[in-house]
């Protein structure tokens, strides 16, 4: 019986910055190395020093047997098809690489922020631990009663995971929040990871919107949930590799 072929199939574009700093991709300078791949079925990709490998797979069975011949710190993520979708899988919590999507490769460059949400800004992880859209209401990060009377709503609330520190902005009468390097910033970070004016947060339609202000190494969110690959092109950095995944029709 003749192979059913699939009816939908994806095409990943990788770029990968061949310098490793940290696993910052930087999106000013450097050299890359660039593949195209398209896939047909479900996959793993791994990392081989500069170039992406990529091995079908079927099982879970399938993956730690191939896994069992390579480094496991080579394993970058898998795409699952399901019917004729397909998913980005979210790496397991004990991976030791994790999945970030790269905001000004959104639609409309924006991304709607979410509680709990991870927020990597150069090396920096931010996370975000209040949303207030009207009454203000008492929270534990707040440090006195005072600061909790500063933020107005609506505000958010950022945590930095490394150093626990608090930072909280008010976006009231249409403010637009800052994150950078810049002492002027509202969430000011000294870190050379961080740009000076890295990154914007704004209040639109009962949303906290997030963007990316053209930095170095990027704005980034955690993949915490596996995602559908709908039509929108979806990027997504893993270290120093970024990739952009979108299906085409055979």
């Amino acid at each position: 019986m003749e192979e059913q072929v699939p009816r939908t199939q994806l095409k990943i574009k990788s770029k990968t910055w061949v310098t490793e700093n940290k696993n910052l991709f930087d999106n000013h300078l450097g050299s890359f190395s660039l593949e195209d791949i398209t896939i047909s079925k479900s996959s793993i990709f791994i990392l081989m020093i500069n170039s992406i490998e990529v091995i079908d797979i079927t099982t879970d069975e399938d993956i730690i047997e191939r896994l069992t011949t390579i480094n496991i710190k080579h394993f970058m993520f898998r795409i699952v098809q399901i019917q004729d979708d397909f998913w980005i899988n979210k790496n397991p919590s004990s991976s030791i690489t994790k999945i970030w999507l790269v905001v000004k490769e959104m639609t409309d460059q924006y991304y709607n922020i979410l509680l709990g949400d991870i927020i990597k800004i150069g090396c920096i992880k931010l996370q975000v631990v209040t949303l207030c859209i009207s009454i203000p209401q008492w929270t534990e990060p707040f440090e006195s009663r005072e600061d909790f009377l500063i933020a107005q709503p609506p505000y958010i609330v950022l945590k930095n995971i490394s150093t626990d520190r608090i930072y909280y902005i008010s976006l009231i009468d249409n403010k637009i929040g800052t994150i950078g390097r810049a002492i002027d910033n509202d969430v000011n970070i000294r870190d050379l990871s961080v740009s000076r004016y890295h990154a914007s947060i704004k209040f639109q339609d009962n949303k906290f919107l997030l963007s990316d202000n053209n930095s170095r190494y990027g704005t980034l969110i955690h993949l915490k949930q596996s995602m559908k690959i709908e039509n929108e092109p979806i990027v997504i950095q893993i270290n120093r590799t970024q990739f952009k995944i979108y299906p085409i029709s055979n």
